[in-house]
């Protein structure tokens, strides 16, 4: 039976991004030991080093859903990255250390529809608030944004600006001769070959985010007057019950909420004003 095959008949495909960018992406160019890898580098245009993963001498850390702030605990690091940071999370993140170190920060998205204004937003953030502190700490490393798109989504390399635009299809075709990654390179491109099945037409509630915080976050920065966003997001809305929910169980403080500076309407998004008097009508504390 083929996988096409298998997925009408069994478990239909897996839609969501992480999938991709966690699972399949990394199974296929991470396979047989990072023995293909060095192919990645042509198609970014990076003059790279290379790259040992044996435990004892390697010199490459690769790390998905990478939320940087999350990650400092140790002293060490606390003082290393002093700075403030937000909770925005690369889908990769590709440190290669070397006499010419360099940080790949790559960005996917598979069937979600986003704007070319929101992924420029939404990699500024990602810049500004994770990447640049991380290079103030390695002076000389050298930063590339990649944003991984299908070929599907009209956004052209020069609405990026700085930032590389690589295609799925670009992967599939680099990488399609590897025996070992020959099952996640057929799930690649039985994804490819569906997206026009399973896209979403409309911008989604992800897709209009710039950046998350936690409430918490969001009203120390609003407090202190240091807050550029003015609307945010949460299933349901202002009067849904998950915020509600957050309110009266106090998770407000550390649940994340996506945050935009657009002023119009969106279903499930709600000025971080109203956010902030919903707040301190149940904190007297705050």
């Amino acid at each position: 039976m083929s996988l096409a095959d298998l997925f009408q008949r069994r478990l239909p495909l897996n839609r969501k991004e992480v999938y991709y960018t966690a699972t399949v992406l990394p199974c296929i160019i991470c396979a047989d030991d990072f023995a293909h890898f060095h192919r990645l580098w042509p198609l970014l245009g990076i003059d790279a080093p290379p790259t040992s993963v044996a435990p004892h001498s390697t010199n490459i850390q690769f790390l998905t859903e990478y939320n940087f702030r999350d990650s400092i605990y140790s002293e060490l690091h606390r003082e290393r990255f002093s700075e403030e940071l937000s909770g925005d999370t690369p889908d990769i993140l590709i440190l290669v250390d070397g006499p010419s170190p360099l940080m790949v920060s790559i960005e996917a998205k598979m069937y979600d529809t986003i704007s070319a204004g929101n992924l420029i937003a939404q990699l500024r953030r990602q810049r500004e608030r994770v990447l640049q502190p991380i290079m103030k700490a390695f002076p000389g490393m050298r930063l590339f944004q990649v944003a991984l798109l299908p070929a599907g989504i009209p956004i052209e390399p020069d609405a990026l600006a700085s930032v590389k635009l690589l295609h799925w299809q670009q992967i599939l075709a680099a990488f399609e001769d590897i025996g070992s990654a020959s099952y996640f390179l057929g799930v690649l491109r039985l994804a490819l070959e569906s997206y026009e099945a399973l896209r979403n037409e409309r911008l989604i509630f992800g897709a209009n985010k710039e950046a998350s915080m936690t409430g918490g976050e969001i009203l120390k920065h609003h407090t202190d007057g240091t807050l550029e966003f003015r609307t945010m997001g949460r299933l349901g809305g202002i009067s849904g019950i998950r915020l509600a929910h957050d309110l009266a169980t106090g998770r407000w403080r550390e649940q994340l909420y996506e945050l935009s500076i657009r002023e119009e309407g969106l279903t499930n998004w709600f000025a971080v004003e109203d956010f902030v008097s919903q707040v301190r009508m149940v904190r007297s504390d705050v």
